[in-house]
């Protein structure tokens, strides 16, 4: 039996750990590699020392090539993707997971069908399976499509793809621009402005640092390499990071977060993927990345007072 890659990665939270182990350890066809961020503190390094205990008191299959513990805090943005980093050194392809990110049991076996398919393909950056778009919003027939917008929980990708990755974006101007055309053509539009702007301010916090994420540094890598995500048009992703032991959610979650997976009807076309959701794309600026004209305003005022 061919056994998918997954890479889970975990901090501080073992509550949100044994939720995830409980699915991952009814799968036979998966080979977990464990990864954790160092501690910041001596509260840290005790819920980190939990986490992995439970981890190696799961059923999975454990060695030590399959685990990495970091001895110092590295945060979100670098942790991470020292973390992907590693894993991919590792393996052709694979999944990554979350510690907060529960995925369906389809998830798996979606996964690694497209990866074998698709691995040569020079049009994919990754594969997403959580998707924001509303069942009501989406009116395609298809198992895919295919998004300007990797969204990172639960995705998987190639390891030649992620060589691809860069943290710092410099041609922020250049990609943004590129991006927006392909969206949203040519013309100027209000739409088209509101997008430029937001991603704009977005992309300078990142490489100003203000930003502790690696995600929009994805986005950067896949929009400047003139690829794009192969989306599910069904969520098979619930993410329960949000509130008081959240990495960077604390709050309630936005109202596009998914509540329930959701799952493919029998009409669905599996082997076509839908290219013609532009429209998918644009609910998703406006409504996930808040391409809005309150959030250009906030834009101008952090400009002005220097944030």
């Amino acid at each position: 039996m061919q056994k998918i890659p997954v890479l889970l990665t975990s901090f501080i939270r073992p509550q949100f750990l044994s939720q995830i182990l409980s699915i991952l350890e009814t799968r036979t066809d998966i080979e977990v590699f464990f990864a954790s961020d160092g501690p910041r503190n001596k509260s840290d390094k005790v819920k980190i020392d939990y986490c992995l205990k439970i981890f190696k008191q799961s059923k999975l299959s454990i060695t030590q090539d399959n685990l990495i513990l970091h001895d110092k805090n590295y945060g979100t943005k670098f942790g991470i993707k020292k973390n992907i980093d590693w894993f991919f050194s590792k393996n052709e392809y694979g999944v990554v997971l979350e510690d907060d990110c529960i995925p369906s049991d389809l998830l798996f076996d979606t996964m690694l069908e497209s990866l074998e398919k698709h691995k040569k393909s020079d049009k994919f950056m990754m594969i997403s399976c959580s998707d924001y778009l509303p069942e009501s919003q989406n009116k395609s027939k298809t198992f895919f499509r295919e998004s300007y917008f990797p969204m990172i929980w639960g995705w998987a990708s190639w390891a030649n793809k992620w060589e691809l990755y860069k943290l710092e974006i410099p041609d922020s101007k250049k990609i943004i621009l590129n991006t927006a055309n392909k969206i949203y053509g040519r013309k100027m539009s209000v739409e088209k402005i509101l997008f430029m702007d937001v991603f704009m301010k977005r992309f300078s916090e990142v490489n100003a640092g203000l930003i502790n994420t690696w995600d929009y540094s994805l986005m950067a890598t896949t929009w400047r390499n003139d690829l794009v995500a192969l989306q599910t048009n069904f969520n098979m992703i619930v993410n329960i990071g949000f509130g008081k032991d959240a990495a960077h959610n604390t709050g309630k979650p936005p109202n596009w977060v998914p509540k329930k997976y959701n799952f493919p009807q029998p009409s669905y076309e599996i082997d076509w993927i839908d290219g013609d959701s532009l429209m998918y794309d644009k609910w998703l600026a406006k409504n996930v990345y808040n391409c809005k004209i309150g959030e250009v305003l906030k834009n101008q005022i952090k400009r002005v007072v220097g944030k």
